[in-house]
This record gives structure tokens, sequence and C-alpha cells, in this order.
């Protein structure tokens, strides 16, 4: 896991994606499945902290907050929004827009709402002489780092399709350099809270902010460039 803490590599995964394959359109196969696979690993690192008592004993003395839970809530929220996508592209089902928006609010209330409960009543119980589970605090590590690469690469997806509809029509550096708003929105609601369930299952320091600032950067590089400037 010590590798994973290293700034250089998040920030070198974060500016690989963006250069290398920025253009996913939001309704495509690879985001959908994508999507899927992180929300299964947040999922399980979800659960699996309530029973982890060094993780849980973290997340206690350094809470998350509200509008950490919400934030964490959203991405899951998300990931059932471009499951949707896809599924309607394939024309696998139909989603009506207006009843698509409410279920995914709704379902985004109640996530909220339980994993805050949840956290609260897990904190309350924890025995503080509970051992740490050194393999399941592993898995959390991992599956909450590639939860927050999949954010980065909804951050992206959405960069690049906010740049494809500034440059299809007469646009000045201006609308280039606002197309990265939501993709930024996305990294400062999932992003963040996500990494600090990393932070939760390591000792050594996770330079949150610093890592968050360089995958901003990718953003804007994408929205500038749509590519890697020299190719």
């Amino acid at each position: 896991m010590r590798i994973l803490n290293s700034i250089s590599l998040r920030a070198a995964l974060g500016l690989l994606i963006a250069l290398l394959s920025p253009r996913l359109p939001l309704d495509s196969p690879a985001l959908a499945i994508a999507f899927a696979t992180g929300w299964l690993l947040f999922v399980s690192a979800r659960l699996l902290v309530l029973g982890e008592p060094a993780t849980l004993r973290r997340l206690r003395d350094s809470p998350t907050g509200p509008i950490g839970h919400v934030g964490e809530a959203l991405f899951v929220s998300l990931a059932l929004v471009f499951i949707l996508f896809w599924l309607a592209g394939l024309e696998l089902v139909v989603v009506p827009m207006v009843p698509a928006i409410v279920a995914v609010i709704v379902y985004l209330i109640f996530h909220t709402l339980v994993l805050m409960g949840t956290m609260a009543v897990a904190c309350r119980r924890l025995d503080p002489d509970a051992r740490p589970r050194p393999r399941r605090r592993a898995f959390i590590h991992i599956a909450a780092f590639l939860a927050e690469q999949t954010v980065l690469v909804a951050a992206l997806a959405v960069t690049e399709g906010a740049r494809r509809s500034a440059v299809s029509s007469p646009s000045t550096i201006l609308d280039l350099l606002s197309a990265p708003v939501l993709g930024l929105v996305l990294l400062g609601c999932c992003y963040l809270p996500i990494a600090r369930l990393s932070q939760a299952t390591t000792d050594r320091p996770l330079a949150i902010g610093e890592i968050a600032l360089v995958q901003a950067a990718a953003l804007f590089v994408l929205a500038l460039t749509g590519s890697l400037p020299f190719i």
C-alpha cells in the first residue's frame, strides 16, 4: 500500500488518463463498466469499514461530516446515472428524463442518510481495544484508490464533452477554460471524501489537496489541448 500513497503515482495516473484516453462519450460501455466497477469496489470498501476497527477509529476521530457523506453518496448516484445512460444507448431500457432525475435524487438522499446512520452507530459501538485487521484494511485502501480514479475518469469525460461543445461552434479561450467546471465540481464533491477514506487506512500522510490540484490541472490540459499537446 505504500506506493499508493505516493503523490507522484496518483498525479501521474491522473495526467496519464487525461492525456492518453480523454475522449470517453458519456454513454460509452467503457465508462459504464468503469463506474460499475468503481461503485462495487467503493460500496464493498464502505461496508468493510464497519468491521475494520483501525479504519473506523480514524474516521471517527476525523469525521467526514454531512457534506463528505453527500459527496460519497453522489459518487454512487453518478454510477447509477452512467449505467442508465449506457443501457439507454443500447436500447435495453427507456429512461424518461424527469423520472430518472427524481429517482437519482431520491436515491442520493436515501444513500446519504443510510451512510451517515450506519457510520454513527458503528462508531458508537466500536470497541476501543479491538485490533486492526490488516488484510481488510489493505482491501479498503486499494478499493478506495480505484474509486478515486473512477471519479477522475468521469471528470475527464464531462470535461471532454464540454470541450467538444465549445469547439463545435465559434469559441473563445474563456469558453475552453470554463469546460472543466463540472469536472472540478466532481473532483471536489466526490474525489476528496473518497480520498479521505484512503487516508483513514494508512498511518502515512496523504497529500490529498496537492493530488487534487494536479488532477484539476489535468482537466485544464484536456480542455485546452484535447490531448497531449505535442502528438
